[in-house]
């Protein structure tokens, strides 16, 4: 593809971090990018940065928070490359870091969520109907493990309710443009060393920005609507009934099985092949107990069965409650 017809991808906060490392990723995919942030000479000095090519990469101030400054952006942007294929919602804030529910202040709740899941809906706003319209589109939604339902602790209150919105919209986003060519995802760069991140993240720009970029240039049989860290997905709720070995035994087998096919390069999508937290969490793979047969299927791939059960061991178990063990969203 030419650069004249080479997609291209809009970064919001991508003056620094984790949104300047994205479309250095985006770049080396042969994207053209617009970076955006309110800081318009910190932008010409991550352009700088960036490619020495000017034809490539746009810098737009934009702040998200300000519906007229994104449809300015939009104009400029549309005058400069005539539309967006994909959208990096990457701009957020991290406020009260250390105060508890109860005592961040309620202007700190306000400002974050104006940031962090507000600012999102307008930029899409803005963006995502032109997507539909030319029938591609990808949005990828930062989001961050702290929105997480399944680990979500007393860490950051503001910024953790903020990122369990912003998981929430980016489901029902991806359910208002279904079969549109618009595929729309979260993802957990992880504990990043960025400014927000601080120096003691475990994890680099190039590691936390790998699967933003993934995602951002998914084909057109991708995922859209879910949860990702590292290219797999991440489950929203924890699956493992108490009392249940035998359950965590087989997930075990469908998890082992399914890893010797990836090794055997089997498994063109691993979206479908996601663990965390050690549980096997393919998405809504868990078929439900073939009773009359007396074996049951995880169903990540055709090959995935588990040993045979006897009458006895199948005899008290109904397909409800094989059907609790599903990834449900």
């Amino acid at each position: 593809m030419t650069d004249a017809g080479a997609r291209v991808a809009l970064v919001t906060g991508a003056n620094r971090g984790l949104g300047l490392e994205t479309s250095r990723q985006l770049l080396a995919k042969g994207l053209r990018v617009v970076l955006t942030g309110r800081d318009e000479e910190a932008l010409r000095r991550a352009a700088a940065r960036l490619a020495p090519r000017e034809d490539r990469v746009m810098t737009v101030p934009m702040d998200v928070t300000d519906a007229g400054s994104i449809t300015r952006a939009q104009q400029a942007i549309e005058k400069r490359f005539g539309r967006v294929d994909v959208l990096v919602n990457n701009a957020a804030v991290l406020l009260s870091e250390h105060d508890d529910i109860l005592t961040t202040p309620a202007e700190n709740y306000r400002r974050t969520f104006d940031s962090n899941v507000f600012a999102v809906i307008e930029v899409c706003r803005v963006f995502a109907p032109e997507m539909a319209r030319a029938r591609y589109g990808r949005i990828v939604n930062v989001s961050s493990g702290a929105g997480q339902f399944a680990t979500m602790s007393a860490y950051a209150p503001a910024y953790s309710m903020s990122k369990a919105a912003l998981n929430a919209l980016t489901r029902i986003l991806a359910h208002t443009y279904p079969d549109s060519g618009v595929l729309i995802n979260a993802v957990d760069p992880g504990w990043v060393r960025t400014d927000m991140g601080g120096p003691s993240a475990p994890r680099s720009p190039q590691e936390g920005a790998d699967t933003i970029a993934w995602l951002a240039t998914l084909p057109d049989h991708g995922p859209s609507g879910g949860f990702f860290r590292d290219r797999l997905t991440i489950e929203c709720r924890r699956t493992i009934p108490h009392g249940r070995p035998r359950i965590w035994k087989e997930t075990e087998h469908a998890k082992t099985q399914i890893g010797k096919q990836r090794s055997r390069g089997v498994g063109d999508r691993p979206w479908l092949y996601g663990t965390e937290h050690g549980i096997w969490s393919g998405y809504r793979q868990v078929r439900r107990h073939q009773a009359d047969s007396g074996r049951f299927t995880i169903g990540a791939s055709p090959s995935s069965t588990p040993p045979r059960r006897t009458a006895s061991s199948t005899r008290n178990w109904s397909a409800r409650r094989w059907r609790r063990l599903a990834i449900r969203w």
